[in-house]
């Protein structure tokens, strides 16, 4: 009884630091990635051709008043991040390709961003908010919550407490639950709200 007590309590220790560890690890990668974006985005050569294309998109966007992405491009663009851990995380390369995800990720959201800034200022900035806001605040959380669930089990994978560390069904559904409600709202967001407010920035700071 004791015995059972002991291993209860390591367990529940293990899975403890095993969380914390994962959400430094990942929390590092997806940092490190931003501050590349940054740095690559800030410290890059100007490129007028880039800035008109942008400029000619925004146009775009004002000039097509019932302008509208399609729902299946906006779920695969929210979820493809969160989908892609989730299936790493029942193989042992997800100790390794969990992170470099996070870090590609981390770079290509803080380069787009950054980039707008830099090229538009400002206004920049809020047509970056409407075109990236939904996955920065919604779907990035989601993608931590699912990569720690996630890198634990592939790190278990490789380590010498399998018993321990890969999440049982229950945990799984723990997670991913809350997640997909959260990804549907977000895709909601994404398909309605988000068009009609990149249409209004577009056309106070874009409109020819």
């Amino acid at each position: 009884m004791i015995a059972r007590l002991s291993k209860t309590s390591i367990a529940g220790r293990t899975e403890g630091d095993g969380l914390r560890f994962s959400l430094l690890m990942l929390g590092v990668c997806f940092s490190l990635g931003m501050l590349f974006g940054l740095l690559f985005a800030t410290l890059g050569e100007s490129s007028p051709e880039l800035s008109d294309y942008l400029e000619q998109y925004f146009q775009a966007v004002v000039s097509d008043n019932g302008w509208q992405p399609a729902v299946w491009s906006v779920v695969w663009d929210l979820i493809r991040w969160p989908a892609a851990v989730f299936v790493f995380g029942f193989t042992a390369l997800g100790a390794f390709c969990i992170p470099a995800l996070f870090l590609t990720r981390g770079f290509l959201l803080s380069y787009a961003i950054s980039l707008f800034v830099r090229l538009f200022g400002g206004r920049g900035m809020l047509a970056a908010l409407a075109s990236f806001g939904v996955a920065a605040f919604l779907a990035t959380p989601v993608l931590f919550a699912m990569g720690c669930d996630a890198f634990r089990s592939s790190l278990c994978r490789i380590g010498d407490q399998k018993e321990l560390a890969v999440c049982s069904v229950q945990q799984k559904l723990t997670t991913l639950i809350p997640s997909a409600g959260l990804m549907v709202a977000a895709s909601v967001l994404q398909w309605t709200v988000m068009p009609v407010l990149l249409r209004s920035v577009c056309t106070r700071f874009f409109a020819p």
